[in-house]
């Protein structure tokens, strides 16, 4: 201000008394004066000189200001990182598992033999599915997993038609949680063919428990639910060849109980339903293994239901027509444990129409048939409890008939043993209904054939 106001050229002095008090009042007060060069640094420390409380409080808000965003940007990468590293976890352990249980279970589950395997599939399945389920939320494809799995383990559990544990209250909590599963699966995705035919499935295996454990009316129902799913799918997808097999299996289980229930005319109507359904399967595609056991099933069905109307003639050609598709099936794949339990049936069911026609001989050749094959399953797998009680059934039938030719010391033995067995199992599976009714029809035989008591 002072060497403004001394300059010697008038131009650059100040033009005025009033402008030197002006700016003599402006450096007092702290505001910038015209004698200084004009800039934005120059009025920016004026300004914070006059107002210094208030700039240190805003500069130390904006401080903590940076502060928070850059400490909340770095636990949010944090953050990121470390749900990064536990996705990729998750989905280890999730591949892992699956791999335990579907690829190795699949691979031993028609093994003789394989039962303690399948055992292990269990145990570490079940620890792996319940740290899981609570993770499901509404993942669509999680929650079709955790459905499969529970379904793998239910059937390792307690399958009638495969081989299994012999826990059959454990085999229908499992599926039930399964069953629980796919509606929620089939109410997320209306109209998605997949889900509905994976709920049909999952109502199939609950009922296949049910009826195990003697509900026939809850089995009924369940199994009623899973045909009318099949039958809708059914009237638009007539080439596909899994919709025929479930399609097959839906008539066959709603018949096997009316058959049970002695509605033997509804029982056959759904059987020539489910063996026009395999014929037509097996046509279209001729070699497939499962559209050829289909139409094997279907045989035995359809003998059934001649057997229960008395013409015996008749079951016994639909027996034989499908022994001979189980035999080239066996051939093909001997080790297959399905196709040797199928053979048991086939031989058990033509023994017994043999003893309806007076043909007990030919009867004994044929159920010394199916408790070797019996036995060759059981002694390859011995914690097999469906080998185990088919090995009773087949001494059970096979005492049956040597009483009808005059052999009833060798009929003792097999009702002796067969009831030690089935006494043994229920031991283990006392929720299954039909061990103990086994049961008592051996007993009852062992009462009438006058047999020493053990």
């Amino acid at each position: 201000v002072v060497m403004m106001a001394l300059r010697k050229e008038p131009g650059l002095r100040y033009d005025s008394a009033q402008r030197l008090a002006d700016d003599i009042r402006g450096h007092i007060d702290g505001y910038p004066v015209l004698a200084h060069p004009e800039s934005a640094r120059y009025r920016f420390s004026k300004f914070v000189r006059r107002n210094r409380l208030a700039v240190g409080a805003a500069a130390a808000c904006v401080l903590c200001l940076v502060a928070g965003i850059a400490g909340t940007a770095w636990q949010a990468h944090v953050a990121r990182a470390e749900r990064a590293r536990a996705e990729r976890r998750f989905n280890d352990v999730r591949q892992i598992a699956n791999s335990f249980l579907f690829e190795f279970h699949d691979s031993i589950q028609n093994l003789a033999g394989s039962t303690p395997a399948r055992e292990l599939v269990v145990r570490r399945g079940l620890e792996y599915l319940n740290g899981l389920t609570k993770e499901a939320g509404d993942d669509t494809g999680f929650l079709r997993e955790l459905a499969a799995a529970y379904e793998r383990i239910g059937d390792v559990q307690g399958n009638p038609s495969r081989a299994n544990l012999g826990d059959t209250a454990g085999a229908l909590e499992s599926h039930q949680t399964a069953l629980a599963l796919r509606r929620r699966i089939h109410d997320g995705t209306p109209g998605d063919r997949t889900s509905a035919l994976e709920l049909s499935i999952s109502y199939d295996r609950v009922g296949d428990i049910l009826w195990l454990k003697g509900a026939r009316a809850e089995a009924f129902e369940k199994y009623t639910l899973a045909l009318g799913i099949r039958e809708r799918l059914w009237r638009e997808h007539h080439e596909d060849a899994t919709l025929a097999h479930y399609l097959t299996r839906s008539f066959n289980n709603v018949g096997d109980l009316q058959l049970e229930g002695k509605q033997t005319a509804e029982a056959t109507a759904n059987f020539q339903r489910a063996h026009a359904v395999a014929t037509q399967s097996a046509a279209r595609h001729p070699g497939d293994p499962r559209a050829l056991r289909d139409l094997s099933v279907a045989c035995n069905r359809i003998g059934d239901s001649h057997w229960y109307a008395s013409d015996f003639s008749q079951a016994l050609a639909s027996y034989r027509q499908g022994l001979e598709i189980r035999e080239g099936l066996f051939d093909r794949d001997a080790s297959n444990a399905v196709y040797r339990r199928d053979l048991i049936a086939s031989y058990n069911n033509i023994g017994d129409t043999l003893i309806e026609t007076g043909q007990p001989e030919a009867a004994v050749e044929h159920y010394r048939k199916a408790l070797a094959v019996a036995e060759s399953l059981g002694s390859a797998d011995p914690q097999n409890a469906q080998a185990a009680r088919d090995g009773a059934i087949c001494r059970k039938h096979l005492a049956a008939a040597l009483l009808r030719v005059g052999r009833p010391d060798e009929a003792c033995r097999c009702l002796a043993a067969a009831e030690a067995s089935l006494n043994s199992q229920l031991e283990s599976d006392p929720a299954n209904a039909l061990l103990i009714k086994d049961i008592a029809e051996v007993s009852r035989m062992l009462r009438d054939a006058a047999c020493p008591v053990s």
